[in-house]
């Protein structure tokens, strides 16, 4: 839902005619996911496991999947899961211990 509010606010300060892209479309499509997948757990949690009550555990799954999410979002972001990405060694004396990765 949050993920839809964001979205929409962004479309909506446009000027009429002008578009934009999503410059980082793997982050927000793991984004979205995760967006997603966050209701369906609590719904899981409060309606299958454990009730209108949430345990230590449950709390303690919910806290970790935010770490999770950053981490996913910051490989994304940093093409880690980009198959045609080459490195590539940096112009003016760089070495092996200073190369770049390039996507092609």
């Amino acid at each position: 839902f949050n993920l839809y509010v964001i979205t929409g606010i962004c479309m909506l300060a446009l000027a009429p005619g002008e578009l934009r892209r999503v410059e980082g479309f793997t982050v927000y499509l793991i984004t979205a996911f995760h967006s997603l997948f966050a209701y369906l757990w609590m719904a899981i949690v409060l309606i299958w496991i454990t009730p209108d009550v949430v345990d230590f555990s449950e709390a303690l799954i919910t806290f970790l999947l935010m770490p999770w999410l950053v981490t996913w979002v910051y490989a994304a972001d940093r093409n880690w899961f980009r198959n045609d990405a080459q490195v590539h060694p940096v112009e003016n004396g760089g070495g092996p211990e200073r190369a770049e990765l390039i996507p092609t």
